[in-house]
């Protein structure tokens, strides 16, 4: 097999196999994507439900707590017998309402249980009388917009100002008297620290943003601790599109009209959000998840693993190629290799049959030699003892040319060498091969002589021309009587 086909069908097997594991690394890869996309999409609104559940379950008990004091008649019967002016206003009054308020919070543990009187204006909790809540005041602002609405519960994050200022989930519920009147306020004040530590460690693990929305958009709880409640909407956080705005707000009404999840790509800059309301409030559960960092980690394993299939493919094809070269070679050298003396044979000579080989290696000389009376030889001894003859002379070739020659069996017991030495020199180094040579012995006490023809190498001439130079030389030697060696001469 030519080199060059060799080259070919190898660089042809590459581009097939490479081509053949990109095409399906893409495809593999489109499916991946896919398959991750949906399972990032999937835990993502899982979470959101679970999330929306959990906190659910969370309010449930201080909501009907809550609901339950509202209904109270002896907590009505307190508000109805306020005093109007400060100056009736006792002590044992106030004390009657912290009682109230004390024994429910040492018993159910919540932060604050506070009362607010419609008539007065008071706040009290489970200490006493805290403060006079009074229009205009910011801190203020929770209990009037609860007035004015019609809700008969609400929620509402802030800052406990009866309780150090702790964060906290106040839970407000109207109490009305018998005619539908609203004449307070009662509630429960719940420390969240912990719900906004597993909101925080929610969203690490699921690498997530996660945001408690009431229903006109506002932030009331957050896993970026950077939110402060109620003073921000989500659209401003998330900066959200016109376009996708409007899809926002028809999910957070769906959320409220029907429990469920419900999500979307918005864009680049946010990735999918989702939507879950909170079981029996009108607040929000949204996650949203950036599906580029989501992703990351997946798409590096995956190029991880296409990096280590791609160098083991090719590995395996340099192995392949290693192979065939190593089979190429070895085939090569059975073609041109002479099985009895292991020098290359005269198939060898397409290979080398112009000049410039011989150029190349710089060779000088080139010869011919054939064992006198070799035929004697294999009668008088055998042709075992004739083969072991021309592989000692393959030996005592290989020898003395060393690394400044090449040896050829020419056929029976001919032979052709190129190699290279000063012209000064040839007559020396031919004489020190011939004596080489004559110490083989073919029988006890007998050994071989050797006529050879030799011919200086010209540039100019081919392979075939210098062989036929070397030839006639030999000639020469043979009929001079042999055992000599001879040059050959245009003269």
């Amino acid at each position: 097999m030519k080199k060059r086909s060799m080259f070919g069908i190898s660089f042809l097997a590459f581009i097939l196999i490479t081509g053949s594991f990109l095409i399906n690394a893409l495809f593999i890869s489109k499916i991946c994507n896919h398959a991750m996309e949906d399972e990032v999409l999937t835990s993502c609104a899982l979470t959101t439900d679970t999330i929306a559940n959990n906190f659910g379950v969370s309010v449930d008990v201080p909501i009907s707590f809550s609901e339950a004091m509202a209904s109270d008649t002896l907590l009505r019967s307190i508000l109805e017998t306020e005093p109007q002016d400060d100056a009736g206003l006792t002590d044992s009054y106030i004390k009657k309402i912290s009682s109230y308020l004390a024994s429910y919070q040492e018993k159910y543990r919540y932060s604050s249980l506070f009362l607010v009187s419609a008539k007065s204006g008071r706040y009290y909790h489970q200490d006493g009388l805290n403060r006079v809540l009074t229009k205009g005041n910011p801190e203020n602002t929770w209990y009037y917009d609860f007035l004015s609405s019609d809700a008969d519960l609400s929620l509402d994050v802030d800052n406990d100002e009866a309780n150090n200022n702790v964060i906290t989930l106040f839970i407000d519920c109207r109490i009305r008297d018998e005619s539908g009147n609203t004449i307070g306020v009662v509630g429960v004040g719940m420390d969240i620290r912990d719900i906004l530590g597993k909101l925080e460690k929610e969203a690490a693990d699921h690498k997530l943003s996660i945001y408690v929305v009431s229903n006109d958009g506002k932030i009331q709880l957050s896993s970026d601790p950077s939110i402060t409640p109620d003073s921000v909407s989500l659209t401003d956080v998330l900066k959200i599109s016109a376009s996708h705005y409007e899809e926002l707000c028809r999910a957070l009404d769906t959320s409220q009209s029907k429990q469920g999840s419900r999500g979307d790509f918005l864009d680049d800059s946010n990735g999918y959000l989702s939507v879950s309301g909170i079981p029996g409030l009108n607040w929000n559960i949204v996650t949203v998840i950036d599906t580029a960092t989501a992703f990351d980690q997946s798409f590096h394993n995956i190029r991880m693993l296409y990096i280590l299939l791609f160098a083991i493919l090719l590995s395996l094809i340099f192995l392949i190629l290693f192979i065939l070269r190593s089979y190429q070679k070895k085939a090569l050298q059975n073609a041109y290799t002479d099985r009895l003396t292991g020098l290359y044979n005269r198939s060898i000579l397409p290979a080398v049959q112009n000049r410039h080989l011989m150029t190349r290696l710089r060779y000088s000389v080139l010869l011919i030699m054939d064992v006198d009376d070799f035929k004697t030889i294999n009668d008088q001894s055998g042709h075992t003892a004739g083969d072991s003859v021309l592989q000692n002379i393959a030996a005592a070739l290989r020898r003395t040319l060393g690394k400044n020659g090449t040896a050829i069996r020419w056929g029976g017991d001919e032979f052709v060498a190129a190699f290279r030495t000063d012209f000064s020199s040839a007559d020396h180094f031919l004489t020190f091969l011939r004596k080489n040579l004559s110490g083989i012995e073919y029988a006890p006490g007998k050994f071989i002589t050797v006529s050879i023809g030799c011919t200086l190498i010209d540039k100019e001439k081919n392979i075939q021309q210098l062989i036929s130079e070397a030839d006639q030389a030999l000639y020469i030697s043979k009929g001079n009587g042999k055992n000599q060696t001879s040059w050959f001469s245009e003269q």
